[in-house]
């Protein structure tokens, strides 16, 4: 890379004549390769008559990629790897790897649309390749099943999604065997979404199942495997349209609902179901008691436990207590005896991590991720990034994740947080270079 002269000057001023009039002091205008707040340099002047100097400027280097709304996945190769909704060369997205031990971030793919476009979710490692979806892009716009080699860095579109067979995946897919369970949220006879199968070997594409309004509709998260059946929510359906919980019996491919949100026990979830002593936990973005006429506009949600071998289905927490955080999009990470999860909203503009012990049913707000203050909006918003999507990964003592979103200038961000210690660190901010 080669790198700017230490120190470029540009007069903007005319200096030789001393006795000038002019309303304003000469000026010299300047730029450094380092140094600034973010250490990448600045653009300054400096005024010879008060020897004053002025940081006007300090540059940003923001990686390419906009909006992420993933997991952050291993490569059981000691790097991370994730997807951005936007961004890149053709605004489409890309994929990326991130270096959790040096923090270097490469862009390694930039998806192009006819190829897929607005990735989300998280891929699936499998014989050192990962698997994901995109929720367009693809010869039909409606999203693409694809693969990349790690070893190689090869991408490869496997499947084009077409919307008689399902359109638009917001979720991730799950493997058994060799072959991968998956949904879409919309397409279909009904247009409310499918479940299908994928089998690796043959690339051959199944669709098992139309999601209507009964047993529910617009499937999102991820298929949460228990006792040879695979279980999972809708966003919407069921008998007050608030989403349910469903099971797919995919031997059989016999589908039962099994719980109805009611608004009152939460509605509209957004992530998966998680597995802990032989129990789900999961969140829900709406509902719940404070979800009143008076909220309207805010997003509050719960969080809730589903026994599976009773159907049995208990609300544990409300979210938006005396203005808390709420609105969770993402689902429940365990850590030891706890979950962790992060919020999407918040009054006076804070959105964070969260804790939850399932054994005392002990909630806290552990880090709002920014606050809106009196400053000017261009910094209302901190570069931490705000609003994240998808569930937080594990790795050794830290929990990592992705905001979607960040201030007017930055597009989302990697962070890792500690729980024991209560820490963050911002570690990629998202956006186009500058």
């Amino acid at each position: 890379m080669k790198y700017l002269p230490l120190l470029v000057a540009i007069l903007f001023s005319v200096l030789n004549n001393a006795n000038a009039q002019s309303p304003h002091d000469p000026q010299l205008y300047g730029m450094t390769e380092y140094g600034g707040n973010s250490s990448k340099g600045s653009i300054f002047h400096y005024t010879p008559s008060t020897n004053t100097f002025t940081n006007d400027y300090n540059f940003q280097v923001k990686v390419k990629g906009k909006n992420p709304k993933c997991e952050i996945v291993t490569g059981n190769n000691g790097k991370y790897y994730g997807t951005t909704t936007a961004g890149g060369i053709y605004n489409a997205g890309v994929l990326f790897e991130w270096d959790s031990v040096t923090n270097i971030y490469n862009n390694l793919y930039d998806f192009t649309g006819s190829d897929g476009k607005d990735a989300r979710g998280g891929m699936v490692l499998y014989n050192n390749k990962l698997y994901g979806m995109t929720n367009e892009g693809g010869a039909n716009n409606y999203g693409v099943i694809y693969e990349w080699d790690i070893a190689t860095n090869v991408y490869t579109k496997k499947m084009d999604l077409d919307s008689a067979n399902g359109r638009n995946p917001t979720g991730s897919l799950i493997l058994i065997n060799n072959t991968f369970f998956g949904f879409t949220s919309s397409g279909g006879v009904h247009d409310k979404g499918v479940l299908f199968e994928w089998n690796l070997p043959t690339n051959v594409y199944t669709k098992k199942f139309d999601f209507d309004s009964i047993k529910g509709s617009n499937p999102v998260g991820r298929l949460a495997p228990y006792n040879s059946k695979l279980y999972a929510m809708c966003n919407k359906g069921g008998v007050y349209n608030a989403g349910t919980i469903y099971q797919w019996d995919y031997a059989t491919n016999i589908i039962t609902k099994t719980f109805d949100f009611n608004n009152v026990n939460g509605a509209s979830p957004m992530g998966c179901l998680t597995f802990y002593n032989n129990k789900f936990y999961g969140t829900t973005h709406e509902g719940g008691i404070y979800q009143t006429p008076a909220g309207y506009g805010k997003s509050y949600g719960v969080i809730f436990e589903y026994n599976p071998a009773s159907n049995l289905f208990t609300k544990k927490k409300d979210f938006g207590y005396q203005g808390g955080n709420r609105g969770p999009l993402g689902s429940l990470t365990l850590k030891g005896n706890f979950f962790f999860g992060t919020t999407s909203e918040g009054d006076y503009g804070t959105d964070g991590i969260f804790s939850w012990n399932p054994a005392t049913n002990v909630f806290a707000d552990k880090y709002s991720l920014h606050t809106y203050t009196a400053t000017p909006c261009e910094i209302q918003q901190s570069s931490t990034g705000t609003t994240p999507f998808e569930a937080l990964s594990l790795s050794g003592n830290y929990l990592l994740g992705t905001t979607s979103m960040g201030t007017e200038k930055t597009f989302g961000s990697i962070f890792k947080f500690d729980p024991d210690y209560v820490q963050f660190t911002n570690l990629v901010t998202m956006g186009a270079t500058e």
